[in-house]
């Protein structure tokens, strides 16, 4: 037997959760109906009661456990049950009126939803492809550009050179001319002095 000291009475209904150093956690009530709370709303009557009821006590579980984790490393959650609730007739009621109309407005919508979806996905395709098109032919100008750039520059490295030739030819014809006007001085002044 364990000491009374020891031992905490939980009503029924509520969850008792030991901290470190054995402190009860209280708000472990509210985290659950916090918890039910967003799966609830994030889905409808028919998906809670009935479709997705099923993944409610692993999705608290895995809530629970990753506050743990956070909160109070160490604790580990085992299994988490949720009970199936009791849905009031009325509300049962108005909720499957509310899918009878929205499956009769569905598949009156349903004929002209395909027909718009079959238009809408052929402009697609046809934009995608317009996009393709003007892709293609701005790359064919962006080449063009370039080629037409670089032949520019060729022609202009061509003149260039051209030029430089040019003018070291007039310095070389210079040079030449130069010369001989020295040499030719040169042969004057040996001249006069050899007469």
């Amino acid at each position: 037997m364990f000491p009374s000291s020891l031992v905490h009475q939980v009503p029924e209904g509520h969850v008792g959760a030991y901290w470190r150093g054995g402190a009860l956690r209280t708000s472990l009530q509210n985290q659950i109906h916090h918890e039910i709370n967003q799966f609830c709303s994030s889905h409808s009557l028919q998906q809670v009661d009935i479709d997705n009821f099923d993944q409610i006590d692993g999705k608290m579980k895995e809530a629970l456990q990753a506050d743990f984790t956070r909160y109070a490393p160490g604790i580990e959650i085992i299994r988490v049950c949720v009970t199936k609730p009791k849905i009031p007739t009325r509300v049962r009621r108005m909720e499957e009126e509310r899918s009878k109309v929205r499956s009769v407005i569905h598949d009156k919508e349903v004929g002209n939803c395909l027909q718009n979806w079959n238009l809408m996905v052929l402009n697609v395709f046809i934009a995608i492809e317009k996009q393709r098109v003007a892709e293609n032919e701005a790359d064919t100008k962006k080449l063009m550009a370039i080629s037409e750039a670089e032949n520019n520059t060729n022609v202009s490295k061509i003149l260039m050179q051209q030029k430089l030739t040019e003018k070291d030819r007039l310095r070389r014809e210079a040079d030449i001319e130069n010369q001989m006007y020295l040499d030719r001085q040169k042969s004057f002044t040996d001249a006069d002095y050899y007469r």
